[in-house]
């Protein structure tokens, strides 16, 4: 068992890895009522889900100080191959201005109808106050 499907049956589980008021139960109860999965399966999360959110790492490119968006393109493709209704992909990695038009792109090459929106919700994030900061 990889090290990450161990966390994705630990979540599935309830048990939560990390500490934010408000986590704990908020998780138990998306997930109890199946608004929120946890899976390593992109295919079928990605075909079951209304809204998809891109979060991975974009680190700094040391040559250039400018992100390193590998990960985001990456990620933007395996989207592309399992859009099977309207979706709205939700950017939460920093990335630059115009990342947004660089995801439509890549995901009308595979796609070419407009079958989905790319917003974006870059991450805010401060210790202890994850969950309020999100909903307000």
């Amino acid at each position: 068992m990889t090290e990450q499907t161990n966390k994705i049956n630990l979540l599935n589980e309830g048990i939560i890895p990390i500490y934010e008021p408000g986590l704990e139960e908020l998780v138990k109860k998306n997930h109890k009522q199946k608004r929120l999965i946890f899976t390593n399966n992109i295919g079928n999360a990605i075909k079951k889900s209304d809204i998809v959110f891109i979060c991975v790492g974009t680190p700094t490119n040391k040559k250039n100080n400018s992100a390193n968006l590998k990960y985001v393109y990456q990620v933007s493709k395996q989207i592309s191959k399992y859009i099977n209704r309207y979706k709205i992909i939700v950017i939460k990695s920093t990335v630059p201005f115009t990342t947004g038009d660089k995801i439509e792109k890549i995901i009308k090459k595979k796609n070419n109808k407009k079958l989905f929106d790319v917003v974006s919700n870059p991450e805010f994030l401060r210790e202890g106050e994850a969950i309020r900061d999100f909903i307000y």
